[in-house]
This record gives structure tokens, C-alpha cells and sequence, in this order.
């Protein structure tokens, strides 16, 4: 064997890969002698190891009669190999060891990435391998995807993003390849026989599964040359064969019709507006000048005179975002599966309308042109150039801080696959700094790119609520969406309307004076740079020197914040505290005393405290110094809202508006590396969190609290924002799983207001109810959390900038958990929230009554139960409900925490199945798995055991202000509970609490229950 590695190494070329400078990382790339190109990055910090492959086949290859067969070959593949042994042992295998795997088609490529613990990584990649040189490819096999794809689509069905795209490609020139269905369903099958589908896939996958047509990338903590020998060990014997690549055809005529609209009916309820523009593809010699990415840059501004102030001042929008390309740096995800293709990218602005906004959306176009020719007449401005470098200097800290940055970096498992769908197109050597390092190009590019955003270029999409009988309509074949055609008025394609409203944004004064790299960089070193013109920033803030930081160099930094400062997450909000991360009850929260005996080691390994301290007698901050270049900065606002539906709506409505008033704000810091969230809980708690670079946190703040302060409602806004509210309240409820959860934990939690409630409260309040509330904004209470390179004054700074501080008292609770009885199963039961939901859910719900006097039933054993059982019963119900009985495309376990409730649940989404029987079926799984936790065998548990990360719930919980157990991190002693359970505990729980003494609550969504 290692003379015929040697011999295959011989073959081997490699090249050098752009990268960060100073990076941990060593990076490699080879072309093995079946020309497969191969990245491999060694991380000695890496948590886990994960691989990639990309290849160059995707649903621009499906044959016109068979669309959607390249969906229906990944599925194939990644469903397992006949050398691994069997059907879905390869997630089965993942799944295990605590990985993850994911794999999706687009139209020029498809991508399977996988995420594993180190120490099985090597099987796993063996096993990966296997699946591109033998997949399982049998009939029967073959049926039962093409119904998991049924499902798939069913499940999609009605979403409007999805009824959008379908519309955008049916509405295409017919012999123009966007013209397709790519989902594949029982219609898009139904000319050809299983057998037939099946020979053609078959046929496809040899023709474009071979090493010149795939990239590969791999990711792990093993030294770059072994990686190297795995690959050589593993893929080469992936056939070596001349690539057959679609072709994008010229294409010479219109793609879209000039002078038309398309107005699709909204099932969700929206008002939008979306105006597309196709622009020359990302080539190999485009791939380091970008002028494209100036104009989205200047077009996405919030601050005042750009198009997305101007039209908020007008009161014609709720959000104003757009897109280029593919969307996000290290994802090909964009707002459309063509976003980014051989035959151009798209060009994408999206409005959220209001009213007066859809009685004036060719009013907007018109300004959203006059900003277009703003753009190419403006010359060579001082403010323009001044701006260019701005947001070079941003791109350039993005780069240097690429590892450190959660933001950029994200899943292990998009990150690998994104770099593997660079390599497709652009060199190896520019897969990581593909989407940093190029230059915008000078004023004479920019013009050239804005020639392409002419009207006869153009296309316009509407979602509008739904459409009169009288009106003349068209049907999309596969959703059976309704859309009309209209002509635009003449006189609006020819105006060109001047408008002094709309101008260049002024210089981003939260941006660093200086870059900042990964290395400990000399501002970190001498903090006196902190302080560079913040007087005239922060006003009169008391403790303001900061000369006395002291550094305390510790690690760790896992908080993962949101980048769109406009997007309204009312699920997160509606439900704030998350059935996935256990947050504990502070009193049932205290570590055994003989784990903390036995495991003084671990304890020495944690990281320092948080250090509590006392603001002002009322407030508090915890604050832990590490020299980071990204920190951390959270806090809990407390208001003194009375109790009851009424007033917390009010308090919603108030933060909202807040939120749509400090859009500009929040905007500017994303643009200077401070990614803010803001959030609304149910305790009536605003939770602000802060993720970027220290020294413009201060600044970033001392304009927000500025604006929070000064913060005045309008009617008009009011009334825009409670209209957003309730078709959010109505677009979260029709979620059938988010439905569901809604239904359990208003079961369960006394107190707990029900969205029937919240959503009949909005349409009682009224603006002199909001201006009734507004003095209770001007007395706050507050909690910091600050971690990362801050001093103790620093942060005292930051608290004080909130400042006048309120003396109320702040209730601990917004629910307790209901007490159930050991009767017959409670059942939920309610219909889907439109009437067109052909889709059911049932759920089993078993809640656990932790027993703190008894040894095996203490709080912390239950939480190591519940997450050691959900690691080994997720790839289980997986392969049972969806895989072999096919109840439906969504089927899951989760653990549910909250208020004080423990438990675990089971569900199925099925666009075939009554909830009845998918109870039935649920009841069957429960049962089945004591047989299967008796036969693991201890090898395998442990495997299991080694591979669950509980999560870190030192967050910003509402009892900060009384009690900080949570942040002295009640995820360690659940490590530690975890560490010592064996297979017998996990059976012995599950007898007690699924079997003998079953606490139940049933939820039921259907129309035909």
C-alpha cells in the first residue's frame, strides 16, 4: 500500500492557496491523477472535521421530459453506497458520532458536505467516498425517493419564496434554460416509468461524476499531509473521464418581456415588490474587479438620502434590502436558485409594502432609476472616493479576522462546501479570498456595469394579498399559482423624476480609524486607542478613563449574531427562550457535589468568570477581559410594563417602531464590523447584542442610546408597523411546526399568552395607548454582558450611556409550567390556519418532573438524558418514520426547556397522513426504543456520548437582574452528569418517564383530525 501511495503522489500537482495573513491554518492543494482537485486545510483548532464535494452537474442538465432528475440523484447518492453495506448508513454513521450532513442541487452544480468528530472522520470519509464511485442506485430504492421528493415539494407548496421562483422560471423564454422545474414531483415524472427514470439517472451520474468535473475540500485538526494521504487513500479511485459540462447558450434576445409586470397572488398574505436586473456572471478574469458590488453597497444604504430612508420618510415600506449575486461570502445561497449562473448574476431589490407603497410602486422605480443615474453622473467625488476606501478597509479586516468570525465562517458544514463551489469556476488557489480580495474598479467600470440596469433589462414582481374575482388571471402548471401580466404605463418607463432627497451617504463615523488583524494587534496592546475622539461621540459619560484597562488574556467566543438589522424574527420573539438550549431553572440549576469533588481537573480547564458588578445600586454587569479581535456585548433592557396582554403588546408595538426608526443605525454598524440583534421577549425584556470589534462598540451604542432616548412615534408609523405585526402574527401561525409549538407550550405554561391573544390585543390598541406608554420607556433597568478586549471602566461607560436608571422591581417569571396528571394522554387538537393547507402534524409530547431529593431524577441528569437521547434517536426516527414507512417529508425529535418544563418530543409533518395515524405510528417508534437502547452496544454508546456538545446557556436570561447562576455556565455540570452515565441510566429514565409513568400532551394540526 505505500509504494502505491507513493506512486499516486508522483502524479499529483499542487499549488499554492490565497490566504489570511497569520492564520493558524496551513493550506494545501493537489489534482490527483484522475484530475480530481482537492483543498485541504489543517486546523489545529477545529472542533470537528468536515469534507466537501462539489459537482459540476445540476438541474440545467435535466432532460426536458424528466425535470427535476438531477434533485433526484443527489438524493440518491447521499442515501448511501452498496460497498458501505446499506441504505442511509452514512447519515446513520454521522449521525452517531455527533456530525452533521447536508447536500443540495442548483442549476449549475450540486454539493455534499459533511461535519464528524475527529477521532471518526477517517471511517466516515472512507464511507463518503464509497458514495461517488458506487451509490445505491436499485429500483426499489430509486420509488422511494421519488416519493421523499413528492413530499419535499408538497411541504414547499405553499411558500411564497418558493411560488416566486417557479413563477420567475415559468415566466422565461421557453428555449431559455432558467425555463424549468427543478423540484421534480410526481407531475414533472409522471411520462416516464421508475425503471426508465432510474436508467437515465443511472446514465448521468457516469457521465458527470468523474474527477475533472468534482472539487473537493477538507477540513480537519490531523497535520496537511495526512489529510493528503486520506484523500489518496480514499479517492482515487474515482473514474477519470472527459467532463461533459452544460454549456450556457448565447442568448440574444430579451429575457423578459419589456414594459410588463407580474403580480403573483400572496398566500402569506405580503405586499412586496421585487426588481430584477441580470448582469454579466462572475468570469475568471471579473473575478478581481467588481464594480457590481460598489453599486450594491451604495444602493443598500440606510442612512439618510438613500433610497430606503427616502422611502420610510414616505411611509411606502417596511424593509428595503438587496442582492448581487450569489448572497452571502461562503454560501451560494441567494434569493433565487439563479442568483448566480454562467448566464449572468441577478441584481436583486426587494421591498416590503406598505398600502401607499403598493399605490406608489412605479413611483419607487422611478426613484430608484433617478438613483441609478445619481450614480453615473456623479464623477469622481471626494465623498465617493473616501467611501470606496471605507469599505475596502472593511472587506480587508473581514478577510484578516475570517477565522475568528462566527458571522463568516458559520456551519462547518456550508463553510467546506461554499470553498468546494468556488473551486468550480475560479482557480484552487482563490477558493477562501474569492469574495474579498478584488477591487471595485475605477468610475469607468462602475458606468460600464450601470449600463446593464436599463428597463428593457428589467423585470418587475409583485406579491399582492388576493385578487379580485373580475380580474383576468394566469396559472403556473406545478404550484397552480394565480399571476397576472400588465403592462407598466408608458410615461413611467420614459421618467426620470430629479429628486433632492436622494444623495451619497456621509462617512460611516463608526468605522475603525485602523484595520485590525487576527494577531494581537497594537490597539489591544495599548488601550489608550479606545479612547481616540470619543468625547465629542459619547457626551457627558462619567468614567470615562479608560487608561486603567487592565488585560486578562483569556478564550472563548461563541456567539453567533444576525446580519440583517431589518428582518423581524417574530418566532424567536414570540417564544423567547428556546426549546433547544436548556436554560434551567436557577433553583434546581446547583452541580452534584461529588461531580465537583471528583473533577477538580475539568474545573481548572473552564474559563475564568464572569465578574458581577453593581451599577448604580440597581444594575448590573458582567464582564470577563480576553484579548480577542472580536468581542461580545449583550444586554438586557427592563421596562416597567404592567402586567397583561394589553400592556405587552404595547411594549411589542413600541419596540418595533424603535427598531424600524433605528434601521439606519444598526445598518451602519454592520457596515463597520458591529453586527447588532435586537430582540423582544415575552417578559417584556429588549435584548441587544453586539458582536464585532471593541472599539466601535462604544460609539456604535452612544448613537443608539441617543436615538432610544429621543425616540418620538408617528401615527403613520404605527399604523405601518401593527400591519407588519399581524401578518407576521399570521405568516408564524400557519407554520405548521411553529404552529405546533405555539399549541404545546401554551399547554403546558400557566400564564403563557396564547397568539390568539396577543393577535386579538393588537387590534384594540390604539396610538394614544402607545403615547400613554412612552414614560415608562424613560426609566429602564439594566444588565450588561460584556466579554472580549474591554476594561472594566469601558464597560461601566457603555452601561452609563443608558442612563436615567429606573427603581422598579422587575417580576422573575412571565409563566410557571402547568402541573400534569398521570391520566390519559392530553390532547391539542386545531385546524391549519388556512384553509389550503393540505398538510397534517401530530406531535407526543413527554414532559419530565425532575426530583431533586432523589438521586436519579435530579435536574441535571434529566438535561444529560435528554440530549444523549435526542443524539441517538434522531438518525433512528429518521430512517423509521421518513425512510422506510414514508409518514412524511419532516419528521423529528427535540428536547423542549422552558419555564421550568423539561421534556422531549416527537413529530411528523405529512402531506398524506391523517394525525391520527401518525400518532399511531409515533406511540409504535416510542415503544420500539427500548428494544433498540438494549442493544447498543457499549462501544456504539459511548460513540454517542463523545459525540453530544451540550450547549453553553450562559445567555442573557430575564432573572440576570436577581440571580447570575446562569452565567456561571449550568451546561459544565450537565458535562459532567454526562460523563458518567451509562447505558443502564438511559434505560432506566426512559422506563420511568416514556413507559411507567408517562406524562402526556398530544398536538394535533389538520383539517380532518
Amino acid at each position: 500500500m505505500g509504494q502505491f501511495k507513493m506512486k499516486l503522489k508522483l502524479k499529483c500537482e499542487t499549488y499554492d492557496i490565497n490566504h489570511p495573513d497569520g492564520s493558524d491554518k496551513v493550506y494545501k492543494s493537489i489534482v490527483l491523477h484522475n484530475k480530481l482537485t482537492v483543498l485541504l486545510i489543517s486546523d489545529p483548532s477545529a472542533a470537528s472535521n468536515s469534507a466537501a464535494m462539489s459537482v459540476k452537474f445540476g438541474s440545467f442538465d435535466d432532460p426536458s421530459d424528466m425535470q427535476g432528475l438531477a434533485h433526484l440523484i443527489e438524493h440518491m447518492v447521499f442515501s448511501g453506497s452498496t460497498i458501505n453495506g446499506g441504505e442511509n448508513d452514512f447519515k446513520d454513521f454521522v449521525g452517531m458520532h455527533g456530525g452533521d450532513v447536508f447536500a443540495n442541487t442548483e442549476p449549475e452544480y450540486m454539493g455534499f458536505s459533511f461535519t464528524i468528530v475527529k477521532d471518526h472522520f477517517k471511517a466516515a470519509l472512507e464511507m463518503f467516498a464509497n458514495m461517488f464511485n458506487e451509490p445505491l442506485m436499485d429500483i426499489e430504492r430509486f420509488k422511494k425517493e421519488m416519493k421523499t421528493l413528492n413530499s419535499e415539494f408538497e411541504s414547499n407548496k405553499y411558500k411564497d419564496t418558493s411560488r416566486m421562483e417557479q413563477l420567475f422560471s415559468h415566466t422565461s423564454p421557453v428555449n431559455h434554460p432558467f425555463n424549468r422545474f427543478t423540484w421534480g414531483n410526481n407531475q414533472s415524472f409522471s411520462g416516464h416509468e421508475p425503471q426508465a427514470l432510474r436508467d437515465c439517472a443511472l446514465k448521468l451520474f457516469r457521465s458527470h461524476f468523474v474527477g475533472g468535473s468534482m472539487k473537493l475540500v477538507i477540513i480537519g485538526s490531523e497535520a496537511v499531509d495526512e489529510l493528503e494521504d486520506l484523500v489518496i487513500e480514499y479517492f482515487s479511485n474515482l473514474k477519470r473521464w472527459r467532463k461533459t459540462n452544460f454549456v450556457f447558450p448565447e442568448f440574444n434576445d430579451r429575457l423578459w418581456k419589456h414594459g410588463v409586470s407580474y403580480t403573483l397572488e400572496s398566500l402569506e398574505d405580503a405586499q412586496s415588490m421585487k426588481i430584477s436586473w441580470i448582469i454579466p456572471p462572475i468570469s475568471l478574469s471579473h473575478s478581481e474587479i467588481r464594480p457590481e458590488q460598489l453599486i450594491h453597497i451604495l444602493i443598500c444604504e440606510e442612512s439618510e438620502g438613500s433610497l430606503c430612508f427616502f422611502f420610510k420618510s414616505k411611509h411606502w415600506i417596511t424593509s428595503f434590502t438587496a442582492s448581487v449575486g450569489h448572497e452571502y461570502m461562503f454560501s451560494d445561497v441567494g434569493n433565487c436558485s439563479f442568483s448566480s449562473t454562467a448566464g449572468g448574476q441577478l441584481f436583486t431589490i426587494n421591498l416590503d409594502m406598505t398600502h401607499a407603497g403598493l399605490e406608489n410602486k412605479y413611483e419607487m422605480v422611478s426613484y430608484i432609476y433617478q438613483y441609478l443615474h445619481m450614480l453615473r453622473t456623479c464623477g469622481s467625488s471626494t465623498l465617493l472616493l473616501s467611501l470606496i476606501e471605507d469599505y475596502k478597509l472593511l472587506l480587508q479586516m473581514k478577510y484578516q479576522c475570517m477565522d475568528s468570525d462566527c458571522n463568516q465562517l458559520g456551519d462547518p458544514v456550508n463553510f467546506s462546501l461554499a470553498l468546494a463551489v468556488n473551486m468550480l469556476s475560479f482557480p484552487v488557489s482563490h477558493a477562501v479570498s474569492l469574495d474579498f480580495c478584488y477591487e471595485f474598479g475605477d468610475l469607468t467600470a462602475v458606468q460600464d456595469m450601470l449600463r446593464n440596469f436599463t428597463t428593457n433589462n428589467m423585470r418587475i414582481d409583485l406579491l399582492t394579498k388576493s385578487f379580485t374575482k373580475e380580474e383576468e388571471t394566469q396559472e403556473e402548471p406545478y404550484f397552480s399559482s394565480k399571476y397576472k401580466e400588465e403592462p407598466i404605463p408608458h410615461h413611467y418607463l420614459q421618467k426620470w423624476e430629479s429628486s433632492q432627497f436622494l444623495h451619497f451617504p456621509q462617512r460611516n463615523s463608526f468605522m475603525p480609524a485602523t484595520c485590525f488583524w487576527k494577531d494581537v494587534p497594537d490597539y489591544l496592546k495599548n488601550e489608550e486607542i479606545l479612547d481616540v475622539d470619543h468625547e465629542d461621540k459619547t457626551g457627558d459619560v462619567e468614567n470615562s478613563n479608560s487608561d486603567e484597562m487592565e488585560e486578562d488574556p483569556d478564550s472563548n467566543n461563541d456567539v453567533q449574531m444576525d446580519e440583517d438589522p431589518d428582518s423581524f424574527e417574530m418566532e424567536e420573539d414570540l417564544d423567547s427562550d428556546s426549546e433547544v438550549q436548556m436554560d434551567e431553572d436557577p433553583d434546581s440549576c446547583e452541580m452534584e457535589e461529588d461531580l465537583v469533588s471528583d473533577t477538580s481537573e475539568e474545573a481548572d480547564d473552564e474559563e475564568t468568570p464572569y465578574q458581577p458588578i453593581i451599577v448604580d445600586g440597581h444594575n448590573k454587569l458582567f464582564y470577563r477581559h480576553q484579548v480577542v479581535a472580536l468581542s461580545t456585548a449583550c444586554f438586557n433592557v427592563y421596562m416597567n410594563v404592567s402586567p397583561g396582554v394589553i400592556p405587552h403588546m404595547v411594549a411589542r408595538i413600541y419596540f418595533e417602531m424603535l427598531k424600524h426608526e433605528l434601521s439606519p443605525i444598526i445598518y451602519r454598524g454592520v457596515d463597520a464590523y458591529v453586527y447588532p440583534q435586537l430582540s423582544f421577549r415575552d417578559d417584556n425584556t429588549i435584548e441587544i447584542e453586539l458582536y464585532g470589534y471593541a472599539g466601535t462598540i462604544r460609539d456604535f451604542m452612544s448613537s443608539f442610546c441617543e436615538e432610544f432616548r429621543s425616540f418620538v412615534p408617528t401615527l403613520e408609523v404605527f399604523e405601518i408597523i401593527t400591519e407588519k405585526m399581524l401578518r407576521q402574527f399570521y405568516l408564524t401561525s400557519r407554520d405548521l411546526i411553529v404552529h405546533g409549538k405555539q399549541l404545546l407550550s401554551e399547554f403546558i405554561i400557566e400564564g403563557q399568552l396564547s397568539m390568539d391573544e396577543k393577535f386579538n390585543a393588537m387590534k384594540l390598541i390604539s396610538f394614544e395607548d402607545l403615547n400613554a406608554f412612552l414614560p415608562k420607556t424613560q426609566q429602564i433597568r439594566i444588565v450588561g454582558l460584556f466579554l472580549g478586549s474591554f476594561s472594566e471602566d469601558y464597560c461601566k461607560q457603555i452601561l452609563g450611556l443608558f442612563k436615567p436608571f429606573g427603581e422598579f422591581e422587575i417580576p422573575r417569571k412571565s409563566g410557571t409550567k402547568k402541573e400534569l396528571a398521570l391520566i390519559s394522554p392530553y390532547r391539542v387538537s386545531a385546524m391549519p390556519i388556512t384553509e389550503i393547507e393540505s398538510n397534517s402534524l401530530a406531535k407526543v409530547y413527554y414532559q419530565m418532573t425532575c426530583e431533586e431529593n432523589s438521586k436519579d431524577f435530579k435536574s441535571n441528569r434529566i438535561s444529560a438524558f435528554l440530549h444523549l437521547l435526542k443524539s441517538m434517536v434522531d438518525e433512528q426516527i429518521y430512517t423509521d418514520l421518513r425512510l422506510k414507512q414514508r409518514l412524511g417529508y419532516l419528521v423529528g425529535c427535540e428536547i423542549h426547556n422552558q419555564h421550568g418544563t423539561k421534556g422531549v418530543y416527537f413529530y411528523v409533518v405529512s402531506s398524506e397522513h391523517k394525525p391520527m395515524h401518525l400518532l399511531e405510528k409515533i406511540y409504535e417508534f416510542v415503544a420500539s426504543l427500548r428494544h433498540y437502547l438494549v442493544n447498543v452496544e457499549e462501544k456504539t454508546f459511548e460513540l454517542y456520548k463523545s459525540g453530544i456538545d451540550v450547549p453553553d446557556d450562559s445567555d442573557m436570561s430575564s432573572d440576570l437582574i436577581h440571580d447570575d447562576s446562569c452565567i456561571r455556565g449550568h451546561h459544565t455540570a450537565v458535562k459532567l452528569v454526562l460523563k458518567t452515565m451509562k447505558k443502564e441510566d438511559v434505560i432506566e429514565i426512559y422506563d420511568h418517564f416514556l413507559v411507567q409513568k408517562p406524562l402526556i400532551v398530544e398536538v394535533c394540526i389538520g383539517s380532518d383530525i
